[in-house]
C-alpha cells in the first residue's frame, strides 16, 4: 500500500473527471437540445474519453490505498468541476457556489479522519454513546420536518438521516442476566476482507493482460498488504482477536448464565488445487492471479483460527462453518454455493453468503447447539 501514489492517482482522477464535467456542462448549454447534436462536436466525445481516464485513474488509485480514501477524493469531482464550468462559461465562480465547495470540502474534511483502517478504526458503541445518537436524531428528525424552505428543507432532512444512520441495533445492551443463548460472528470487517479481494481482482485485471511476460510475479496483491516482514492484514487479524475477546468479556459480564457460540467464516475461495481455478482465479465470477488467491484463503484460515482461540480461551464454542462450506465457495456453480461472487446471481452482497449459505451456516449452529 502507498498512501502518496493513491492520493495522487486519485486527484489526477478528480481533475480529469472535473474537466470532462465541464465540458460536458459547456457543450450541453450551447451545443442545442438532443444527442445528435451534443454528440456532433469533438468536444462531446473529448469529453467522454476524458471520463474513461479518470475512471482508469481512480481504479489505479484503489490498488495502491484504502478504499474509503479513494472514495472520498473521488467524490472532490463535484467541487473542482464549479470553478471549471465558470472559466469555461467566462464567468467569475458566483458567491452561492463557493459557499456550497466550503461545505463540501468541510464535510469531506470531517469524513477523511473516520475512514481509518488501524487497528482503532473499529470499536464497540457503548451505551451512552449510543443513547446520545439516538436522542439527537429524535429531536433533529422532527426538526427537519418543520423546515419549508426547499434547498433548507433537503439539507436538514440529509443531516437528520445521516445522525440516525450513526447508531447500530443495540445489541450489547439487549443483553441480561435473563439471556441464556448468544451468537456471535465478528472479525471480517475487522480486517476489511471485503475491500480485498476487490482490491486484489482490480490488479488481477494487469496480472492477466500482461502475467509471465512482463508481470512475471503472481501476488501482485500481496505485495500491498505484506512489507518486509510485516503483514498488515495479520496484524489486523490479532487486533480482531483482541476486539472479540473485549466483546466476549462485555457479553460474560451482561449475560452470565448464557451459552455463547462464536460463529467462523465460510469458504469463501476454493480448496488450493481445485480444478478450472489455477492460473485463472474464478474465470469471471472472481478473476485473481495465483498467488493472491492462495494468500486471500491463508488469511482467511487465520482469520478462522485466531476466533477459535478467542472463543475457546473465553469458554465460548467455537462453530466451524469453513469445512461444511468446502466446495460451496464464491467460484462453485451458481446452483450449490453458499457465497456469491462479486455479481451476485443471488438476493445477497458481493462476496457475502445467499439465502444457501446462511441455512447452511444456521445448520452448523444447530449442529453445535445439539
Amino acid at each position: 500500500m502507498n498512501i502518496t501514489v493513491a492520493v495522487v492517482l486519485a486527484l489526477a482522477s478528480v481533475a480529469t473527471h472535473a474537466a470532462a464535467a465541464a465540458t460536458q456542462h459547456r457543450v450541453a448549454s450551447t451545443g442545442g437540445h438532443g444527442l445528435r447534436r451534443l454528440s456532433a462536436g469533438p468536444a462531446w466525445w473529448a469529453s467522454n474519453s476524458a471520463n474513461a481516464t479518470g475512471a482508469t485513474l481512480h481504479v489505479a488509485a484503489l490498488t495502491y490505498g484504502p478504499l474509503t480514501l479513494g472514495q472520498c477524493l473521488g467524490a472532490l469531482t463535484v467541487t473542482a468541476a464549479v470553478p471549471l464550468a465558470a472559466r469555461g462559461a467566462g464567468r467569475r465562480v458566483s458567491r452561492g457556489e463557493w459557499h456550497g465547495m466550503a461545505l463540501t470540502l468541510a464535510g469531506f474534511a470531517a469524513l477523511l479522519p473516520l475512514t481509518a483502517t488501524g487497528e482503532d478504526s473499529t470499536g464497540l458503541l457503548t451505551t451512552p454513546a449510543a443513547l446520545a445518537i439516538a436522542v439527537t436524531a429524535s429531536l433533529a428528525i422532527p426538526l427537519a420536518l418543520s423546515v419549508r424552505t426547499g434547498t433548507l428543507r433537503t439539507l436538514a432532512l440529509a443531516a437528520a438521516s445521516g445522525i440516525a444512520s450513526g447508531a447500530n441495533a443495540p445489541q450489547l445492551s439487549a443483553l441480561s442476566p435473563k439471556t441464556r443463548l448468544v451468537t456471535l460472528g465478528i472479525g471480517g470487517n475487522d480486517i476489511g476482507f471485503g475491500s480485498m479481494i476487490k482490491r486484489c481482482v482490480t490488479v488481477a485485471l494487469a496480472y492477466q493482460a500482461l502475467g509471465g511476460t512482463y508481470i512475471p510475479e503472481d501476488a501482485l496483491c500481496r505485495g500491498h498488504y505484506v512489507h518486509r516482514r510485516t503483514d498488515e492484514v495479520q496484524r489486523k487479524i490479532e487486533a480482531a482477536g483482541e476486539r472479540l475477546a473485549g466483546a466476549l468479556t462485555e457479553i460474560n459480564r451482561r449475560a452470565p448464565q448464557a451459552r455463547v457460540y462464536v460463529v467462523g467464516y465460510p469458504a469463501i475461495l476454493p480448496a488450493e488445487g481445485t480444478e478450472g481455478t489455477e492460473g485463472t482465479g474464478c474465470g469471471g465470477e472472481l478473476p485473481l492471479a495465483p498467488g493472491d488467491m492462495s494468500y486471500l484463503r491463508e488469511k482467511e484460515q487465520q482469520l478462522n483460527s485466531e476466533l477459535r482461540e478467542r472463543a475457546q480461551t473465553s469458554g465460548a464454542v467455537y462453530v466451524d462453518t469453513y469445512r461444511p462450506s468446502e466446495g460451496r465457495d464464491a467460484c462453485s456453480d451458481a446452483a450449490t454455493r453458499w457465497i456469491e461472487p462479486l455479481v451476485p446471481s443471488s438476493p445477497a452482497a458481493a462476496v457475502h453468503p445467499n439465502e444457501r449459505g446462511e441455512r447452511g451456516m444456521a445448520d452448523a449452529v444447530l449442529d453445535a447447539l445439539r
